[in-house]
Formats: structure tokens, C-alpha cells, sequence
């Protein structure tokens, strides 16, 4: 389920997500889509909760204009060259504080 609610696993528009990646079991994980940078800003708090609850304590989160193919991907599900590739701004992501 997205941040609006939707129970798609197919984001529709660019705008700005809330991107986490849990690390203990690798998994990425988009909310959104917002409208502002600073919405996303405000809503990503719930769902580090949310995550942690689930029993995840490390993640990796940022906030990014993009159009995510998939709202949640598990590690099992990349490719090989997807795992190894270089991340384009995961020098910005920070812990989930």
C-alpha cells in the first residue's frame, strides 16, 4: 500500500516519495506520491514507525522526485547488476533518526 492509500504496487506520476531501505532485510520501500518536498518531509516520520514496528531499526531513508516502478523491492527481486550498481544519491540518505 502507497501513502495515499492505494493498494497498487505501481507508482502513476513523478512527484516527490519518501524512498527507505531497510537494512536487515534488504528492502526499498516508496510512500507518496506528495505534491511538495516538504509533505514528504512531514509524512516520512509515520512510516519509519510504521517499519519499525514491523521490527526493522536500521534504515537508510531520502526523499526524492522520482517515478518508482515498483512501489516495494525486495532484495531477492534485483537483478545482479541492479545490487551492485551505483546508487545515484545514496551519499544523501541518511539513518532514520
Amino acid at each position: 500500500m502507497n501513502g495515499n492509500g492505494e493498494k497498487n504496487n505501481r507508482a502513476n506520476t513523478w512527484g516527490w516519495w519518501v524512498e527507505i531501505v531497510t537494512l536487515e532485510e534488504p528492502c526499498t520501500y516508496y510512500f507518496g506520491e506528495f505534491e511538495t518536498k516538504h509533505e514528504a518531509e512531514e509524512a516520512k516520520h509515520s512510516y519509519i514507525q510504521d517499519l519499525r514496528e514491523e521490527g526493522h531499526q536500521n534504515m537508510l531513508v531520502q526523499i526524492r522526485l522520482c517515478l518508482p516502478e515498483k512501489l516495494t523491492v525486495s532484495e531477492a527481486e534485483l537483478s545482479e547488476e541492479e545490487l551492485f550498481r551505483e546508487q545515484p544519491g545514496l551519499a544523501e540518505m541518511r539513518l532514520a533518526s
